[in-house]
């Protein structure tokens, strides 16, 4: 069923930003802006998962890797990078393959895929046929589990 059929009442649409096969949805709540023009500084022996810092305000920032996170290879091609901001955690830049849209979320008489072998971060999936595999993520827990790695 494609997202089209969904109803789109401004409560059931939420932004979210594709790596690789997979849409990534943004929890409601998460403050987000899309950095333009930014270079990303290069940092000696940092972990995969960091493809360097980006500066945004004044401030430094991490930029994950979400192609090296979720494939466990580097991105190929030009990226753009989304500022993350959850409520409950300190603020992170993610790589992604296109600019962030809206899309519709699909009704609660709808059933979510019951995927084996999904991370903790990963609260529910379920495939669309206009957006393919759409992950519904816990940021938070995954940056969480990423300031902790040491690879």
């Amino acid at each position: 069923m494609d997202s089209s059929a969904y109803p789109t009442s401004s409560s059931n649409l939420r932004f979210s930003y594709r790596v690789g096969q997979y849409r990534l949805l943004l929890e409601p709540g998460v403050r987000s802006e899309l950095l333009t023009r930014k270079d990303i500084q290069r940092l000696p022996f940092a972990p995969s998962w960091c493809a360097g810092l980006v500066g945004v305000r004044g401030d430094l920032f991490p930029v994950i890797n979400m192609h090296q996170v979720l494939l466990g290879s580097p991105a190929q091609g030009k990226q753009q990078l989304l500022w993350l901001h959850p409520e409950q955690f300190v603020p992170a830049v993610v790589s992604c393959d296109e600019l962030p849209k809206q899309l519709a979320m699909p009704g609660s008489d709808r059933p979510y895929e019951s995927l084996q072998d999904l991370p903790g971060w990963v609260h529910r999936a379920w495939q669309d046929e206009e957006q393919g595999l759409v992950l519904e993520l816990d940021h938070v827990r995954l940056f969480q589990l990423i300031s902790r790695s040491r690879k």
